[in-house]
């Protein structure tokens, strides 16, 4: 998908990584193709995913709850460089007090 961005030289077509590295003021890297080393989270979240859904397997036969429970499921993996802090942690924080007074 390309998008067209206006600069004081003119139109200039641009692809989308490369509208949001200029937004966000990132810089964007792409692995080779048939490296998987330069794709190590990557390789194994594939990796987790495979313990549920082995190759070959018939996702017409899967259904949508089972998938989204496989896709929770390393966000809730505690994490080293996390502090073993989960992702889900740390993006959806939840106020303690909040669930202790809401249970009692």
């Amino acid at each position: 998908m390309d998008a067209v961005i206006g600069r004081p030289s003119g139109p200039v077509l641009v692809t989308m990584h490369e509208l949001l590295t200029e937004i966000m003021e990132a810089q964007a890297y792409f692995a080779h193709p048939y490296h998987s080393w330069e794709r190590g989270s990557n390789e194994n979240t594939n990796w987790l995913a495979r313990q549920y859904f082995p190759k070959k397997t018939d996702f017409s036969a899967i259904n949508s709850k089972d998938v989204k429970n496989v896709q929770d499921k390393p966000n809730r993996r505690p994490r080293k460089c996390l502090d073993f802090q989960t992702p889900n942690d740390l993006f959806f924080p939840t106020d303690s007090i909040a669930l202790a007074a809401s249970k009692g």
